[in-house]
């Protein structure tokens, strides 16, 4: 599997949720480390690639008390924290991506709107839910609903991508 297939598996299982009496079946920790381990294979072609993987073993740990408690309030900042967490991932990813795509590449083209775009949502979520403003703006919603079609869209602009060299993980330098 090329890094981008498995930092998409890895994705893919911590935004699913697949609850049994409670217990998630697709425990989170797990995809964030196949998230950081595949996008770790990518860290010596550049450094958006390793805060990638940082911020993917960060999620691997703040999601362990979901898996070990069954508090509510644990699950609620949980949940809020891995939401940020996946966006930071995303915007490093494509960032990634971008810095190793030829100018001209679609991919490019559309990987950098799409970091943006979710940077900016994610900053009305939080931001306005920090001071209070973005739910009584009625601007929640709408970020939210943007969170989710620019997370689709970067699976699909991914996917497209996952065995372009370099971002295939073929050609990357030794380690010195």
């Amino acid at each position: 599997m090329t890094p981008l297939g498995g930092a998409l598996l890895g994705m893919a299982v911590v935004a699913v949720d697949f609850r049994v009496d409670g217990f998630d079946l697709l425990l989170d920790p797990v995809g964030w480390a196949v998230l950081a381990v595949s996008v770790g294979r990518l860290a010596d072609l550049d450094g958006w690639f390793t805060a990638a993987a940082s911020v993917s073993w960060v999620g691997a740990l703040v999601a362990l008390p979901v898996v070990t408690t069954a508090e509510a309030g644990a699950s609620a900042w949980v949940g809020d924290l891995t939401l940020l967490l996946q966006s930071m991932a995303l915007f490093s990813m494509c960032t990634g991506m971008i810095r190793h795509l030829p100018a001209d590449h679609p991919g490019r083209r559309w990987l950098d709107p799409v970091r943006w775009v979710d940077l900016a949502a994610t900053v009305i979520v939080y931001g306005g839910g920090l001071v209070g403003g973005a739910a009584e703006a009625g601007l929640a919603l709408p970020a939210l609903v943007a969170i989710v079609v620019v997370f689709v869209a970067f699976v699909v602009i991914t996917w497209t991508l996952r065995e372009e060299p370099p971002l295939a993980g073929t050609g990357l330098a030794a380690p010195a």
